[in-house]
């Protein structure tokens, strides 16, 4: 059995005392969760109560000491009463926000990237252009959602979550707050630090690949232009499974405006299955094995500095090399490419790009094959820094954050939370 390098790192810390929490969680789950009757009641709060549920759902979810079996009950608790209530918790709900400068760091055909100072912490905000026309409230839910599952993420290869921000003065101006990397993508990142190691980069995105798929969560969307660069140089990924939410490229916030995007959208990072049925007009679903297929063209990119099939113009032409030839990308000269781009290496991104999804490794088996070419000093950069990126120990960390806020702007007390169970356990 694989043994992963970086083990998943305890959940954020409540400022609650952990020890009372399993017992309130399992007395939520017991009395009214797994109540069909009570939950039901549950579901139907809003406004102010809704708001203190789920305020209390949250503080319990932020617990190093609930189980998982507790875990998986509340959080989807708490999902489905964000949906219908359209309130979601008060520690994801960001209002003081200030943008620096007069102009976005970024822009596209659909929202806006934004420097931006938050309790004096230099953030990333994220902003999605709507327009009057447009149905904001059903799009907000939908917002809230994803950002809700991002938010319970913890690993040192995930971008953080920090939270929400809606424009209290135009309603339909809202986004999501993550860390600022001042390295920006990796793509990006190479080109400035040509002479950076490249495999531990590699084996960084698979474990962070990795942990979302224990969760069930397919990220939808991996190229390099959505992988940032820690302040250390370790590699996270960002926006997953919000690439879908409402079309192609909506909310691809790191690649609005890129290169890459003008060379072809998403296409050439995109598992055949998902073309072809795309093609057909078919309900096109990524998954696990479509994100293998995404990680080795992203691993392309880090290797050779080059988008995936950049010797063929348009995505039409992708496409149709696709359907006629089952073309996988090629493989450059080497001195075009790393020396890190070794025969073993090529053997095993051409097992991710083969066309039968079923035959793809997984990404246990891509970080066991990956460790067995690293050297020795790779395999001890990766120990030494896995607690440095965007874990919760990190000062990039979810916690980290919400520890430079004033003490009770959005945490509940154990008093409270016993009050809240206290009143839907009626």
């Amino acid at each position: 059995m694989y043994i992963p390098l970086i083990h998943q790192l305890p959940c954020r810390h409540s400022q609650i005392n952990s020890s009372p929490i399993q017992d309130l969680a399992q007395r939520l789950t017991t009395d009214i969760l797994l109540d069909k009757c009570k939950y039901r009641i549950l579901l139907r709060y809003r406004g102010d109560e809704a708001q203190q549920i789920l305020d209390c759902l949250q503080v319990l979810l932020d617990s190093p000491t609930l189980s998982g079996a507790d875990r998986a009950v509340i959080l989807k608790a708490l999902t489905r009463l964000s949906v219908y209530s359209g309130e979601y918790p008060r520690r994801f709900k960001l209002r003081d926000v200030e943008t620096l400068g007069n102009d976005a760091v970024d822009e596209g055909r659909y929202g806006n990237v934004w420097k931006a100072l938050v309790h004096n912490q230099e953030v990333c905000l994220k902003v999605l252009r709507t327009y009057q026309r447009m149905p904001t409230k059903p799009l907000l839910k939908m917002l809230s959602h994803e950002a809700l599952l991002w938010g319970q993420l913890s690993h040192p290869n995930i971008l953080p979550f920090y939270g929400i921000y809606i424009n209290e003065v135009r309603r339909n101006r809202f986004g999501l707050v993550s860390p600022w990397m001042e390295n920006g993508n990796v793509v990006n990142y190479l080109k400035h630090n040509p002479d950076v190691s490249r495999l531990p980069l590699i084996h960084d995105i698979a474990s962070g690949l990795q942990y979302l798929h224990s969760l069930n969560v397919v990220h939808g969307d991996i190229k390099g232009n959505n992988i940032l660069v820690t302040p250390n140089g370790r590699a996270c990924l960002a926006d997953f499974g919000l690439s879908t939410l409402l079309g192609d490229n909506i909310l691809d916030w790191s690649s609005l405006g890129s290169e890459a995007d003008h060379g072809g959208g998403t296409t050439r990072w995109k598992a055949p299955e998902l073309v072809f049925q795309e093609a057909e007009n078919m309900d096109s679903k990524p998954t696990s094995a479509s994100d293998v297929y995404s990680l080795a063209c992203a691993a392309y990119e880090i290797l050779t500095g080059q988008i995936p099939f950049f010797e063929i113009k348009g995505s039409e032409a992708v496409i149709l090399r696709l359907f006629r030839s089952r073309e996988q990308p090629s493989r450059p000269t080497p001195e075009k490419s790393s020396k890190e781009l070794t025969d073993d290496v090529w053997i095993l991104l051409e097992c991710c790009w083969t066309h039968e999804p079923e035959e793809r490794p997984s990404v246990g088996e891509i970080l066991e094959r990956l460790e067995g070419m690293m050297t020795p000093e790779q395999i001890r950069s990766l120990r030494n820094g896995g607690d440095g990126a965007c874990g919760p120990d990190s000062v990039l960390s979810s916690s980290a954050f919400r520890q430079s806020f004033k003490k009770g702007d959005y945490e509940l007390s154990s008093e409270e939370v016993v009050k809240v169970i206290s009143m839907v356990s009626v």
